[in-house]
């Protein structure tokens, strides 16, 4: 009963949030706290009102690949004329007008929030920045539960070779072409980090960060290795 008291709750809250678009809500003063520190984290983007160019497009298509994950990805609007909307929103967490955009990562339950420092304009910086609060959101090609054996492959080296048994357990269950490639780069990684040492995430992510920047780069290679690049980080998690 109290967990249906939570969700009719967590639906009344939603009611009162207007959508932004392409997955990110809009908060105000009024919404702010009925969202922001409550069942769920949330990652809010502090900026003017009206956001665009590169950085907002990129922010959107965070949002769009965190559908999936229990976050919520939110923008507070701060006006600079007339009533200057949230402008008390945007004192209170300490935003100037020179750090827009600012995004800050707010854990369930708190409004202790967490300062995104990377690039901007680069969706997977944003996703990597979430899935290092703890929150776990899908990169391209990744899997959850293949994400979970990639960090305990990692923390648990005692254990490597039963982890990779049962990431090759989960693999015989996968019936989709494309979901296959990807959970056999786990695999693939699990073992050549067994063969060269855990030194192999850095080297083989900063190869692939030179391949993909290769102007020749065809479409295809591009995209298998971004995905090869994507699994590789769950290494790091």
């Amino acid at each position: 009963m109290q967990r249906v008291l939570q969700l009719v709750a967590l639906v009344a809250c939603f009611a009162v949030v207007s959508s932004l678009s392409n997955g990110v809500i809009s908060l105000d003063k009024y919404t702010f706290d009925k969202i922001v520190g409550k069942e769920r984290p949330v990652l809010v983007r502090f900026d003017q009102d009206y956001s665009y160019g590169d950085e907002n497009d990129a922010y959107e298509y965070a949002a769009k690949n965190a559908t999936s994950s229990e976050i919520l990805v939110a923008s507070v609007g701060i006006s600079e004329w007339g009533e200057k909307e949230n402008q008390d929103l945007a004192d209170r967490f300490g935003v100037k007008k020179e750090d827009w955009p600012r995004y800050i990562f707010f854990p369930k339950g708190s409004k202790e929030g967490v300062t995104f420092s990377g690039n901007k304009k680069d969706t997977y910086a944003i996703l990597q920045f979430i899935r290092k609060q703890g929150v776990w959101v899908g990169l391209p090609g990744c899997h959850e539960k293949f994400d979970e054996l990639a960090s305990q492959f990692m923390s648990s080296k005692d254990k490597r070779a039963d982890i990779i048994k049962q990431a090759e357990k989960l693999l015989a269950e996968i019936k989709d072409d494309k979901e296959r490639t990807s959970a056999k780069f786990y695999i693939a990684a699990m073992r050549k980090i067994e063969e060269k040492g855990d030194s192999f995430v850095e080297n083989e992510s900063q190869r692939l960060k030179s391949m993909l920047d290769k102007a020749t780069l065809k479409k295809n290679k591009k995209d298998e290795f971004q995905t090869r690049l994507n699994v590789l980080s769950s290494f790091n998690l």
